[in-house]
């Protein structure tokens, strides 16, 4: 058993281990004072701790080893049962609490280009054979390509396919050439199949244009993966985004003008880093409509993900933040955030008609004399506004008879689920503890463990 470190104080042990601990102390002819002893039963378990107030267990020597499997458990399970009480409090405390799903959907747009598909063959050539792996690293070397590991595609992530396109594209004539040798020694086969679909002017010209389309979305997708993302950045990350890919619509990116430089095209035949690549009838046409088909589908998307009317609510906490302010002039000062400000107050301090047990959360009246007041504080004081966490510590540490109301709606801007990211982390550290191993670990195990592991004790 893994010892466990002085950085642990338990506060709390499991009932058994309690039970087995008072009947020790009331035999133990040395108790301590007015403190519960958490002596071990010297003949039924022994754990290995090192408590961190030295004259605690005084009967335990300095360094008590225990080295059961039971004991383990009830250390875990007690660590466990403190995080649970603690997250439990401080939910039966708060005013508001928001709750984050996490979502499976399907990346339609992708699958229409059967790229995907071709990916997928070519990671399975090599997953299970270290010799096709091998070899195709020597050419590697031979050709000065960059050497990368063929990497999965996974549908519904855009990080994972741009890592797999990355390998495609940098390895690109070390492939060719490995698949026109593998095909020499099969006669044919899967080598020669996965040969002819990746020296198809279409594949590579979307290998391409795909790296200057999803760097986009990647770059999107990691900036919401962020543990505090600023509430402010939302629609302004949003927009950059669709401008950026709005743009591709009609206008090659680098790497397509990169492409089109690069390939030569003489006698009804083409060539491209020194290997043949077949052509295709009505090639740039081709390619153009399978751009703009793609771009303009994942722009799509984008907004039925962001739609207008769901986040301009999120678009107007934004103005909690308050960025800027102090370079507003006094004249612009008075009107700054009015428009973002009443359509809070419509979404949050008017009463729900259909549900008439629920009450406005703020009052709409002295939510606008607090606004007031916000602005002059943040100027006056020089509090930081770089970031919407640290403004709201301290408002609420120093201001919160005062601003009582707007605390509120900085509450339900700061617990607003922007992403699903920490639904990931979860799914992370689920596959990191029960590993193949350990298979046969319990639910109510593998909780205890995570609950452990996500509050990083």
């Amino acid at each position: 058993m893994k010892r466990i470190s002085d950085f642990f104080q338990v506060t709390q042990l499991s009932k058994k281990a309690r039970d087995d601990d008072k009947k020790e102390e009331e035999s133990s002819e040395d108790k301590l004072d007015n403190e519960q002893s958490t002596s071990q039963p010297r003949e039924k378990r022994q754990f290995q701790v090192k408590w961190l107030t030295d004259d605690r267990f005084k009967n335990c020597g300095d360094n008590a080893t225990y080295q059961s499997e039971r004991s383990a458990e009830d250390f875990q399970e007690a660590i466990s049962t403190v995080i649970e009480n603690n997250l439990k409090r401080k939910l039966a405390s708060a005013n508001f609490v928001s709750l984050m799903c996490d979502e499976s959907d399907d990346i339609a747009t992708k699958k229409k280009l059967k790229y995907r598909e071709i990916l997928t063959n070519i990671f399975y050539h090599f997953k299970h054979s270290s010799l096709r792996t091998t070899n195709l690293a020597k050419i590697e070397e031979v050709l000065h390509d960059k050497q990368m590991k063929i990497k999965e595609v996974h549908s519904v992530r855009w990080f994972a396919f741009y890592s797999a396109l990355q390998a495609i594209f940098h390895t690109w004539s070390s492939l060719v050439t490995y698949f026109e040798q593998e095909q020499q020694v099969e006669k044919g086969g899967v080598a020669k199949g996965i040969h002819t679909q990746i020296t198809q002017f279409e594949f590579v010209a979307v290998t391409y244009l795909l790296m200057d389309i999803i760097p986009i979305l990647t770059n999107l997708s990691l900036s919401f993966q962020k543990e505090n993302i600023d509430i402010s950045m939302i629609q302004p990350l949003v927009q950059s985004a669709l401008n950026q890919l709005k743009n591709l619509l009609d206008n090659d990116g680098k790497y397509m003008q990169e492409f089109k430089a690069a390939i030569n095209e003489t006698n009804m035949k083409l060539e491209f880093r020194n290997h043949s690549v077949a052509i295709t009838k009505n090639k740039q046409t081709h390619i153009n409509n399978i751009r703009k088909d793609f771009v303009q589908g994942v722009i799509e998307q984008i907004k039925r993900r962001f739609p207008h009317d769901d986040t301009s609510v999120i678009s107007a906490m934004a103005i909690l933040g308050l960025k800027g302010v102090e370079f507003i002039n006094k004249c612009e000062l008075a009107d700054h955030g009015k428009t973002e400000l009443m359509l809070l107050c419509t979404q949050y301090g008017t009463e729900i008609t259909d549900r008439a047990d629920v009450s406005p959360v703020c009052d709409n009246s002295a939510l606008q004399q607090e606004w007031e007041l916000l602005k002059t504080l943040v100027i006056q004081q020089k509090y930081p506004t770089e970031n919407i966490f640290v403004l709201w510590k301290i408002l609420f540490k120093h201001h919160r008879q005062e601003l009582k109301n707007i605390i509120k709606l900085a509450e339900l801007a700061l617990i607003a689920p922007l992403q699903t990211a920490d639904c990931e982390r979860g799914f992370s550290t689920q596959n990191e503890i029960k590993t193949a191993d350990r298979n046969r670990l319990s639910a109510n195990r593998l909780s205890v463990l995570m609950r452990i592991a996500m509050n990083k004790v």
